[in-house]
């Protein structure tokens, strides 16, 4: 009898114990959205960095480009996510475009909502990368969408908001990081999210949480918790993609661009970096740009060296390993695929990579100009 007692109080304290952390967890999802929204510089924020998107855009909107996928998704009326498994775009769009059950064109307004989810999802980035947000800092963000590969993801009048939707649902999980179990449960929810969005931007999460993991060697951060905040986000990605596989996954009837997300070859991840780098060699632009992106990365290396903490060798070797595999760790899940996806708005998740380098680049401007 008295083990009995025990062992249904025992119960009824883990019940309490579990009831107590999702109620933690729920007030510093509260906390932390609202200290993000309601920031008495947010607003400024986002007209900063609103203002730069907009002056990047004008000339997609002036030049008024319909798509492929535009011209018969406005002539049909259709969104025609659904043989994409974009489950979520599908239902979106019409909301977005407050028409049902035929969509009608909307832009440039869609483009415009996609700007401002970009601008909020800039502001998280910044704020992840270097905890606090500066006007420089917000700048060197920009390459997140106006890099020239997703400016052809702004170009779409119907999908654009969607793409943009789906950046920000990869960056904002990282707002949560100090509560590692809220950081699983809104990495999951997020990423499922945008993979029913846009399946390519799952290398943004990617490259930052490889990002914050390098960051935490370099600020001589405890071992054990690098490793737990690793095993976390790399499961949250996985349980994410099994859970849009098998639940919101529609099976492709040809040969389609969704096909190419079924036709898994993890024997093709060579091959696929090499393609990856040779793509980038050949499309990164003029010799200027090339010194750019390098001094770039020059800077990005002396940033994080100035706030090391731990080993110089140490921090060195960890610079070196995040430059040279972020690189390709911002193409994702591609990189495992039988058919390597070469379209600009395919490999525009590179972006997520940039911004990072540029933003830590400058974090660390005076002492930077101070060497120079």
């Amino acid at each position: 009898m008295t083990n009995s007692k025990i062992s249904f109080k025992n119960k009824l304290n883990q019940k309490n114990n579990t009831f107590e952390i999702l109620r933690e967890n729920y007030i510093y999802f509260l906390a932390v959205i609202r200290f993000f929204f309601r920031n008495k510089n947010f607003l400024k924020h986002f007209g900063f960095i609103y203002g730069l998107y907009f002056i990047g855009i004008f000339g997609l909107l002036i030049a008024d480009v319909y798509h492929r996928d535009d011209i018969w998704r406005m002539q049909g009326g259709n969104p025609s996510f659904l043989q994409a498994s974009r489950r979520l775009s599908q239902v979106l769009s019409y909301f977005f475009h407050a028409s049902y059950p035929k969509i009608a064109d909307i832009s440039p307004i869609s483009q415009l909502i996609a700007i401002a989810f970009l601008s909020i999802a800039s502001i998280a980035l910044v704020k992840t990368v270097n905890k606090k947000i500066t006007y420089t800092g917000l700048t060197a963000s920009l390459l997140l969408g106006l890099n020239p590969w997703y400016l052809q993801c702004l170009s779409y009048k119907y999908d654009s908001v969607f793409m943009a939707l789906a950046t920000l649902c990869a960056v904002f999980p990282f707002l949560f990081t100090k509560r590692l179990s809220l950081f699983f449960f809104t990495s999951v929810f997020f990423l499922v999210c945008m993979w029913n969005l846009y399946q390519t931007n799952n290398g943004i999460y990617i490259v930052i949480a490889f990002f914050l993991v390098i960051n935490f060697i370099v600020l001589k951060t405890n071992a054990k918790q690098i490793l737990r905040f690793l095993l976390v986000s790399m499961f949250a990605f996985i349980l994410a993609g099994l859970i849009y596989k098998f639940f919101f996954f529609i099976e492709p009837k040809d040969d389609s661009y969704i096909g190419k997300l079924n036709s898994v070859d993890i024997s093709k991840f060579f091959e696929n970096i090499k393609k990856l780098l040779h793509w980038t060699n050949r499309n990164i632009g003029t010799n200027i740009i090339k010194y750019l992106f390098f001094i770039s990365m020059l800077f990005f290396g002396f940033a994080m060296f100035q706030k090391r903490k731990n080993n110089p060798v140490i921090t060195i070797l960890a610079i070196l390993i995040f430059l040279f595999i972020g690189l390709f760790a911002s193409y994702g899940m591609y990189l495992i695929l039988a058919k390597f996806d070469q379209q600009a708005r395919a490999i525009s998740q590179i972006g997520g990579f940039l911004a990072i380098v540029a933003i830590v680049a400058v974090s660390q401007k005076q002492k930077i100009l101070n060497f120079i």
